[in-house]
């Protein structure tokens, strides 16, 4: 066992990754976890590996006979992961930055890849799929987390009240394709594995909740900010973006004052599939 008697708990490095799992990440990634069947010698890929989770817990939990890559486009996100794998001597681990719709890797080399909520945020699904199926050894797990298209539901019910009581129908259709976009039915996502070349077995759904006190406390959240405020300003057009989020933070507010807070269900599933 090696020891970690010089860990100095003072240390900047240290501290700054022991709170850097996102709440966002974790339920699905506990259940990604759940999933993964656990061998000796393993190469893994970790398709959308962010800041490092499940990156580092894989490669922490499967042991130095295994090896764990992550890849993501967000260079930021990839040094923060390789800053992790250094702070944590994760001697198995590795991050790599890169597309999923152009795999840097040979063909037939992982035996299992996972991605904890990452195929929904990609440009092109189908071929981010076929490029995993392509990089896979035959029999190779899949584990897929997804949230689904009742995401937050509360919210975009607001939101299309919203553009309606200002007149602009127009963005309630923005606002059904960008759902769509990032949120596919579940059948949706397990046709384009089986296309790809997976044989899916167990989905198993589940859900979350995100809690706010009001309107305000949402887009005040520095996550919301940072994943989701972006996309979501984007389906109203520029010079109506102020107005629009002004009302709508208006009737989240009342909303909340009426339910006692405004509580946003996150459902989602865990797909598991093999490459045939």
């Amino acid at each position: 066992m090696e020891r970690y008697s010089d860990l100095d708990l003072d240390d900047p490095r240290i501290v700054s990754i022991l709170d850097d799992l996102p709440l966002w990440s974790a339920p699905f990634g506990l259940r990604l976890l759940e999933t993964v069947e656990y061998r000796r010698g393993l190469q893994v890929l970790d398709l959308g590996s962010g800041t490092g989770f499940p990156l580092a817990t894989l490669a922490a939990r499967l042991g130095r006979g295994c090896r764990v890559t992550g890849l993501d486009p967000w260079l930021g996100a990839a040094r923060r992961g390789r800053q992790r794998i250094a702070v944590t001597k994760l001697a198995n681990a590795a991050v790599v930055a890169g597309r999923g719709e152009d795999l840097p890797f040979r063909e037939a080399v992982f035996d299992l890849i996972v991605s904890n909520n990452g195929i929904n945020n990609v440009d092109d699904a189908g071929r981010v799929l076929g490029e995993c199926a392509r990089v896979a050894r035959p029999g190779a797990q899949f584990v897929v987390t997804v949230n689904l298209p009742g995401t937050m539901s509360v919210f975009y019910d607001r939101f299309r009240e919203t553009v309606r009581e200002l007149g602009l129908e127009d963005a309630v259709a923005a606002i059904d394709a960008h759902i769509h976009r990032h949120r596919r039915h579940a059948g949706e996502t397990v046709a384009l594995l089986e296309e790809a070349g997976f044989r899916v077995g167990e989905c198993r759904r589940d859900s979350f909740t995100m809690r706010y006190l009001d309107g305000g406390a949402l887009f005040g959240d520095f996550f919301i900010q940072l994943a989701f405020a972006g996309p979501w300003r984007d389906v109203v057009a520029a010079g109506r973006q102020e107005e629009v989020f002004s009302r709508l933070e208006e009737n989240l507010d009342r909303y909340a004052a009426r339910a006692g807070e405004l509580a946003l269900e996150i459902p989602f599933v865990c797909i598991d599939a093999r490459r045939r």
